[in-house]
């Protein structure tokens, strides 16, 4: 499958940063990257678990929260309680 998207500079020089950061060379690979990251934070939300990052030195943490993420505990939700989903149960 091709996907084609525009974006604006600050988005085109926010891509460039990734790349240096990473040293990943192509688009593809920022994309696949990111995909799989997604993946697998809606895995763990669905799974009722917290994305967090953890300050290591003072044991604090931030949740990430997204929309889309909750969006799909939702969406799971739903499912699972679908007569259809029940009676495969």
């Amino acid at each position: 499958m091709r996907i084609q998207i525009d974006i604006d500079e600050s988005g085109e020089q926010v891509l460039n940063n990734i790349k240096q950061a990473t040293g990943l060379s192509t688009y593809k690979d920022i994309f696949n990257n990111a995909i799989t990251l997604f993946e697998w934070a809606i895995r763990q939300r669905v799974e009722g678990r917290v994305i967090s990052s953890l300050d290591e030195r003072t044991k604090r943490y931030k949740e990430m929260t997204m929309p889309a993420l909750e969006e799909s505990i939702r969406r799971a939700n739903l499912a699972t309680a679908s007569p259809v989903a029940q009676a495969a149960r």
